[in-house]
């Protein structure tokens, strides 16, 4: 087993690259002793949880945003994070700094790239609106993963907890430095300061805190957000590749998802037929998650379209002769209960496929059909700030609200077209 999970990491599969020269021998084995690890408690692709394993949660609540872990690696999210306290004297004022724009003096790379990132905007207009609802405990468990630091918690805390998910709340624990092995991209040194170096900035459970739910959240079988589990059962995983390898390519800070077109097309792939027999015009198009190591897309806030739509001669859209096929998962919340109404998300490797047919009619005049990919990527919180706005909000809420809504909406966008001949 260890030979054979060595050799998948070495030679890698499909998009995935493979090690084999690039990594150190001892590196390859420790990294295949990791997977079989996982491997171990993994259950079958696509299974459901089990429900005793929910009904335990509901009974002892896991803590969201918590490495589940021990020893030295758990300090860094091993449970809330506690407040820094008071800077030891020798720091230099910018090292007894947790703010944002102190790093930067001395990791202005890193800064630039947090600043267009979605970690820098996780505290949202519509987030501050559903907080200023509910009860202080179920805003602080928010704020475990949109703003950890103990210091962004407080009344007086605003310019820190605007800052979201900033370079302290991963790498500063008790004003001690956090974070991987230190590589070498400048000329200059940069200065010293207390660093423990660990591992796990490296590993995908790092982002396991805040892109995993805890059972006791699962709709249908599955945690609301499942992303970790889905790459434990897929075949990244089997082959060392870690959530970093997509989302910080050689450690950017730019944390790039569905939000981003570009990096939403480099993880599908599209293929289409269109034909007419007998009068019938059949188009099928495919399509495939071909660089997502989680289902596509991973959590429910999203979702993606394929659209059929036919043409005439002169490249006009024929009335009436569309089609479309909703690719996410779909659920809602209704009198305090958490309803999944459709789960059409496509996991690592696969494809979805849409088949329409239409005949007579208009439907004879066309010559070739257009195939669009359309991403909505916050579809779930469009629809909920739709339903908050629809009844009685005060001012600043629903101020919020509409802030939240417009921005959702301006992230929509095209991934692709294609248009396909109709073959006769």
């Amino acid at each position: 087993m260890r030979r054979a999970a060595a050799l998948a990491i070495a030679t890698g599969r499909g998009p995935m690259p493979g090690y084999a020269g690039s990594l150190p021998d001892a590196d390859l084995w420790a990294l295949a002793d990791h997977v079989i690890s996982l491997q171990a408690s993994a259950r079958p692709r696509g299974a459901v949880m089990d429900e005793r394993a929910i009904d335990l949660d509901r009974a002892a609540k896991i803590a969201t945003g918590t490495w589940p872990g021990t020893g030295d690696e758990a300090i860094v999210f091993g449970g809330a994070i506690p407040p820094q306290g008071t800077p030891p004297p020798e720091l230099a004022p910018v090292q007894a700094s947790i703010s944002a724009p102190q790093c930067a003096r001395c990791h202005a790379k890193q800064y630039r790239e947090w600043q267009e990132s979605r970690h820098r905007g996780a505290v949202t207009p519509g987030l501050r609106a559903q907080m200023m609802g509910m009860k202080p405990d179920d805003a602080l468990a928010c704020l475990r993963c949109h703003a950890p630091l103990a210091e962004q918690r407080t009344h007086d805390s605003t310019p820190l907890r605007e800052q979201a998910v900033s370079c302290a709340g991963c790498h500063v624990r008790g004003w001690k430095r956090h974070g991987p092995e230190r590589v070498a991209p400048s000329l200059l040194p940069l200065p010293g300061y207390p660093l423990a170096k660990l591992d796990l900035y490296e590993r995908a459970d790092f982002c396991m805190p805040c892109h995993q739910l805890p059972p006791r959240t699962a709709v249908g079988g599955r945690p609301l957000l499942d992303t970790y589990r889905e790459w434990v059962e897929g075949p990244y995983m089997a082959r060392g590749i870690q959530c970093q390898h997509c989302h910080m390519p050689n450690r950017e800070h730019e944390f790039k998802g569905i939000h981003d077109p570009h990096t939403f097309r480099q993880g599908i792939s599209l293929t289409a037929r269109a034909e007419v027999k007998d009068g019938t015009i059949t188009i099928v198009a495919e399509l495939g998650n071909v660089g997502a190591g989680h289902y596509l897309p991973t959590t429910p806030t999203p979702a993606a379209w394929i659209v059929i739509e036919l043409l005439d001669a002169s490249g006009k859209r024929i009335e009436g002769a569309s089609s479309e096929m909703r690719i996410g998962r779909d659920i809602s919340f209704d009198a305090g209960k958490w309803t999944e109404h459709s789960d059409t998300r496509i996991p690592p490797g696969e494809r979805a496929v849409m088949s329409r047919a239409w005949k007579g009619g208009r439907t004879a005049q066309a010559t070739s059909a257009r195939i669009l990919v359309e991403v909505h990527p916050d579809d779930y919180y469009e629809r909920l700030y739709e339903r908050r706005l629809a009844g009685k909000l005060e001012p600043e809420r629903r101020a919020l609200y509409k802030e939240a809504l417009a921005l959702a909406k301006a992230a929509r966008y095209q991934a692709l077209t294609r248009d396909v001949p109709i073959t006769r």
